[in-house]
């Protein structure tokens, strides 16, 4: 869009310039309407010859007096005879003298009001409908004579100075195929004073559409975010300082970007600038929404450039501030809605155009009773498809009943509230990877009722929750409120169907409040009231109203089974036993066999475990005696060199007296 609006300028500096070219004559000669009227007409004339169209301007206005030169109604037609241009005024303020004696061009002012540009490209191959304007004053590339490749002659070459601009009500529109554009200035001015530089806009507005339907349409739960279709409005404020040397260094005063349609609200951006072709630097950034405010306290960008192979790379200080993730809810994330407890932030950030680096990660909520210390990084930007977010949380720290109360900030069924609650004050360390379509989440948690190791996925090609759980040591009783259930070590699969339309036809047909899915679990080490029990297996399968499983444990000589069901699983206490059973039976060969092959493994291990421990402990030993003789000859060291430092100085002393004696005699 900055190019498309660049043309635009172009085409009106083209014009002006020819036209400034024709009436400057009248600074000079006369200043009446007459003579005016008859130069905009032959102005008109050599423009619509030069163009091949139609160019219209209803009067000039040039006053010797005031300085001073504007053009009213001037129109410009493209080559199929429709409006391409449109400019209510447009007017300069000159200072005459300095033209005169140095050819230097002086500019006060330069107004531009009610501006319409129609400008469109019909196809890739077809031209622009602006496109004959740049090619009528587009320069003829000729290779210079040897007379006009010598140096400028003194005063020949006509100097610029500009000291405002300013623009009010620009309508642009750029229309494509494949997107269409437009931009509106309300007002824009930019002033040049004892070299400093500032550019006031206000009610900047900028739209586009790419003609297609937005990516959340028919999606309720994605966010809005879609760069092909923007509604934006902009108000800016920012200065330049110093700008020597191709480097400008200044200030963002203010910024304020609000999308009507994505939800975009930043109500202030500001920070401080230096900026080359090169890099750009940052300093003392502050972004606010409507509740977020994030402070950086320095960046650095390596800007890229084609011509050497530079890429883009960039770096930023400590990032705090303090954020509500509602602000960000309607573009990214729906569900974030009514997400009101307000999160500490700090982190620090670099990349490329490909990658981004997380480190020095840091969220907490005000109370510190939720805490996440991480790091991670995005890799494959370019390729959706290819694209991975890695998470490492070094540590995990929720509090009882934080958790819950994170929870109750998202608009879903809460189900297993009990059993969450049981946990009580929750340690997490682990890995979080968002890749095409899948989430996954591995680690261990500490818990009140022991410890979990866990690696689960949701993978949203099928709309399945899918992983494993295991333990060691974890009371299951105190976590799902039955006491005679004692501490277990297991290792459970599971499946659990997180399709909404699947499970609203199952719910739809049976009701009930249970997860749709299969659990099976292998028990290694179990008790139940005083009896104690090992190699369970559990299945559970539920179909959102019910839920029927399993329980079995094989043994040498005989079997325990039984069959259960529960209809909510925050009163399991309720749980229904169908069926329990005991089956005794002999040991067939091949479990005889196997129980021999088991035997003789335990004695190869016990064999292989004593040969270790009898080399550990020749090993240790030797260490010993390495250190002992390693001791003695440093001992030994010491003892010769203080045997010749004592014989040093026996010598030193005999000198004294044989130099003591000659010194007498």
């Amino acid at each position: 869009m900055t190019r498309i609006l660049g043309r635009l300028l172009k085409i009106i500096a083209a014009i002006t310039g020819i036209l400034g070219t024709l009436l400057v004559v009248a600074f000079l000669l006369l200043n009446t309407d007459s003579v005016q009227n008859k130069l905009v007409k032959q102005a008109t004339v050599l423009l619509s010859d030069k163009l091949g169209t139609k160019v219209d301007i209803q009067r000039a206005d040039i006053s010797l007096l005031r300085q001073s030169i504007g053009f009213y109604g001037l129109v410009l037609e493209d080559q199929q005879q429709a409006k391409l241009l449109e400019v209510k005024e447009l007017s300069a303020w000159l200072e005459l003298w300095p033209l005169i004696r140095n050819r230097e061009l002086i500019v006060n002012q330069v107004k531009l009001e009610g501006v319409e540009a129609s400008l469109s490209k019909p196809s890739d191959d077809a031209p622009a409908n602006y496109q004959f304007v740049i090619d009528a004053f587009k320069k003829d590339k000729k290779e210079p004579k040897p007379e006009e490749a010598q140096e400028e002659k003194p005063g020949q070459k006509l100097t610029f100075d500009i000291s405002e601009v300013s623009l009010r009500d620009v309508h642009l529109r750029y229309d494509t195929p494949k997107m269409s554009h437009q931009a509106d200035i309300h007002r824009l001015k930019a002033t040049s004073r004892h070299k400093i530089y500032k550019v006031e806009a206000e009610q900047m507005h900028y739209a586009n559409d790419n003609h297609r339907p937005r990516k959340n349409a028919g999606k309720p739960k994605k966010g809005f975010f879609d760069p092909g279709h923007v509604d934006a409005t902009i108000n800016l404020q920012l200065v330049i300082d110093s700008l020597e040397g191709g480097t400008a260094k200044g200030e963002i005063q203010q910024l304020q970007v609000r999308d009507s349609v994505m939800g975009f609200d930043i109500r202030q951006l500001r920070a401080k600038f230096v900026a080359n072709k090169q890099q750009l630097r940052l300093s003392d950034l502050l972004l606010q929404q409507m509740d977020t405010e994030i402070a950086i306290d320095s960046a650095h960008m390596t800007l890229p450039d084609k011509k050497t192979g530079r890429t883009l790379a960039y770096t930023t200080g400590l990032i705090k501030g303090r954020t509500f993730l509602k602000d960000i809810s309607r573009p990214f994330a729906p569900v974030l809605q009514n997400f009101t407890i307000p999160l500490n932030l700090q982190a620090r950030m670099s990349g490329t155009d490909n990658t981004m680096n997380f480190r020095d990660i840091h969220v907490s909520t005000d109370d510190k009773h939720l805490q996440i210390f991480a790091t991670g990084n995005l890799t494959d930007l370019r390729d959706k498809k290819k694209m991975v977010l890695r998470f490492k949380v070094s540590k995990m720290f929720a509090k009882s009943g934080s958790k819950e109360k994170i929870i109750k900030q998202f608009p879903v069924k809460r189900m297993m509230m009990k059993q969450l609650h049981a946990l009580g004050d929750i340690t997490y360390k682990g890995d979080f990877i968002v890749s095409y379509k899948r989430e996954t989440f591995k680690g261990r948690l500490h818990t009140a009722p022991g410890n979990l190791d866990f690696q689960f996925a949701i993978d949203d090609s099928t709309k399945y929750l899918l992983g494993t759980a295991s333990t060691k040591d974890f009371n299951l009783g105190q976590a799902i409120g039955m006491d005679k259930i004692g501490p277990i070590v297991c290792k459970a699969d599971f499946r659990i169907d997180i399709s909404k339309p699947r499970t609203a036809r199952m719910r739809k047909f049976k009701g009930g409040k249970l997860p749709i899915g299969k659990v099976s679990a292998v028990i290694d080490d179990c008790s139940y009231m005083k009896i104690h029990v090992r190699r369970l297996t559990a299945d559970i399968t539920s179909d959102g109203a019910l839920a029927n499983g399993s329980i079995c444990q094989i043994g040498k000589h005989r079997d325990i089974y039984c069959s259960f069901s529960f209809t909510n699983t925050s009163e399991m206490h309720k749980m229904k036993i169908i069926k329990a059973g005991l089956k005794f039976h002999k040991l067939s060969e091949e479990d005889k066999a196997l129980k021999e092959k088991r035997k003789q493994e335990k004695k190869k291990e016990k064999e292989l475990r004593k040969q270790e421990k009898a080399r550990q402990k020749e090993l240790k030993q030797q260490e010993r005696d390495q250190l002992k003789e390693q001791k003695r000859l440093e001992k030994e060291k010491k003892k010769e060199q203080k045997r010749l430092e004592k014989e040093q100085r026996r010598l030193e002393k005999e000198q004294r007296k044989k130099a003591k004696k000659e010194a007498e005699g």
